[in-house]
């Protein structure tokens, strides 16, 4: 089971993932709440999920149904901590169908949670 536990650090939304991860919760979740993020960097913190059970298809068809509402953070940034091996490559795949189906928010994974709050913070800054 998917849980989602999001909140506001500021201008920050954070947003941490836990369980096994449905693709499907985690794309009505996003299309319910992406119009409340336009104007604030996202946090996707995953050290908590178990990806095991997600192929590279099922993640093509969430990045391409995510792409249907990306617009409404165009330009925004994302940044998406994923510590363990197995997130980490999966979220990078995850950046390459972004980056092919045109999704307009800039993606970057990391593996330190210091490092994904630092490039968010580069952003607030400039």
């Amino acid at each position: 089971m998917t849980e989602i536990n999001s909140r506001r650090e500021g201008t920050l939304i954070a947003n941490t993932v836990t369980g096994e991860v449905e693709l499907d919760t985690l794309a009505e979740f996003v299309e319910r709440h992406i119009g409340e993020w336009a104007d604030s960097p996202v946090l996707w913190d995953l050290s908590g999920v178990n990806l095991e059970q997600v192929s590279s298809a099922k993640l093509q068809a969430f990045t391409v149904a995510m792409a249907t509402v990306a617009d409404k953070r165009a330009g925004g940034r994302t940044a998406i901590y994923a510590p363990e091996d197995l997130q980490f490559g999966m979220m990078r795949v995850f950046e390459v169908f972004a980056e092919n189906v045109a999704i307009p928010i800039d993606f970057c994974v990391f593996k330190t949670l210091e490092e994904a709050r630092s490039w968010l913070a580069q952003e607030a800054e400039s």
